[in-house]
């Protein structure tokens, strides 16, 4: 039902998610989703509808009427059942946000089981605003519509104010008009305003092309290789990558070079070209591994984990997961702790060993409970 919204990596998201629901059947819980389009909105309530036998949709009606969701669900008589609220543009939703969080501990004390599904902006504004809300037992997930480029405009008043500094000042050197382009872009990017961030890197790209600015041209063509990835155009993405990673070798950019191998490689992936994928992937990790960087190499190795248990190698995946989450231990990097923590339990449960998949699944959940497991655009924000 979601295939042709969301890519591969996305659906291993959906796999944690629907695993979280499980794990959290037996007790209260906080699980946020955010999409960026109404139609994404409403395909993963259909989703989590079909795939959950458990899961009750709350009446939207009685929420623009009273806005304190938290209390008229504790009115509920049944608590068996997770409370699914599509709360996608919904009016005053700064209210909402305002009495989820001021109401937080009712959700444990009234042992409820609540899913909430947020447009992205509206999702920002409640980690911005009601972060108190993630300091115990909630998991948050982030999913980007691939099938089209949303056409909504979300107000965004930093967005606003780099434009209208580019418009209303003269006399720009092309470096810094080419920066102030590049920031508008990037702004306008991270809110999922995706043909708006490509015009504005493609004026950058142009100042940046005839002023022969070479690092900053391959910073930018990188970036629209990003943004073609999330508008689900992956021939165009790879285009672009590689262009990129070309002028990263040619001006020997070692950092750029391996993120640029490792985009490709994840694109690749999605495009069901695992072995090419895995390719890019293992270059990637063999430079990491050279030039020292401890983090590269971790991530490396989760993504090439993620590719052979999409090949069916389960115990490869593992080998390169736990490879992973040793590095990600030893270096203190609790975040991708938890992440192959998450894929290791999900490989044991398709190996059928379902104790030692609750074992590592319940570490996982333990740590995201404890920390703000943050993860950025296009990839999971998990706490």
């Amino acid at each position: 039902m979601l295939k042709e919204y969301l890519t591969s990596t996305e659906h291993i998201k959906i796999k944690n998610l629907n695993k979280t629901i499980e794990i959290l059947s037996e007790e209260s819980a906080l699980i946020i989703i955010g999409v960026d389009t109404k139609k994404l909105s409403d395909k993963f309530g259909e989703y989590i509808i079909s795939s959950h036998k458990n899961i009750k949709i709350f009446d939207m009606e009685t929420i623009h009427k009273e806005y304190n969701i938290i209390k008229q669900i504790a009115r509920e008589k049944d608590k068996s059942n997770y409370f699914y609220i599509n709360l996608f543009r919904v009016e005053n939703i700064e209210k909402i946000i305002k009495l989820l969080n001021y109401h937080r501990d009712s959700i444990f004390e009234n042992e409820l089981k609540l899913i909430l599904l947020f447009d992205s902006e509206s999702l920002k504004l409640l980690k911005q605003n009601a972060y108190d809300m993630f300091s115990r037992n909630s998991f948050s997930y982030q999913f980007t519509d691939h099938s089209y480029t949303p056409t909504i405009q979300i107000p965004n008043n930093k967005l606003d104010e780099l434009i209208s500094k580019y418009e209303n000042t003269d006399n720009l050197s092309p470096k810094l008009k080419l920066e102030i382009l590049f920031n508008i872009a990037s702004e306008a990017q991270n809110i999922s305003k995706l043909d708006l961030s490509m015009d504005y890197y493609q004026q950058a790209k142009n100042i940046a092309k005839e002023h022969s600015l070479i690092y900053e041209y391959s910073a930018i063509v990188g970036n629209i290789g990003n943004i073609y990835n999330s508008k689900g155009d992956l021939d165009l993405a790879l285009k672009y990558l590689k262009e990129a990673l070309e002028i990263h070798k040619e001006i020997g950019y070692t950092q750029g070079v391996t993120s640029g191998l490792g985009n490709i490689g994840s694109i690749y992936g999605s495009k069901g070209d695992l072995d090419l994928a895995l390719k890019y992937l293992k270059e990637a990790l063999e430079i990491d591994r050279e030039i020292g960087y401890t983090q590269g190499v971790a991530n490396q190795l989760g993504n090439i984990g993620v590719i052979y248990e999409s090949k069916g190698d389960l115990d490869l995946a593992l080998k390169y997961h736990k490879e992973a989450l040793e590095i990600d231990r030893e270096i203190g990097y609790t975040q991708g702790v938890a992440s192959n923590l998450g894929n290791i339990g999900n490989i044991y449960e398709s190996k059928g060993d379902l104790d030692l998949a609750l074992k590592y699944l319940k570490e996982a959940l333990e740590i995201d409970r404890e920390i703000g497991y943050t993860q950025g655009v296009q990839v999971v924000w998990a706490i």
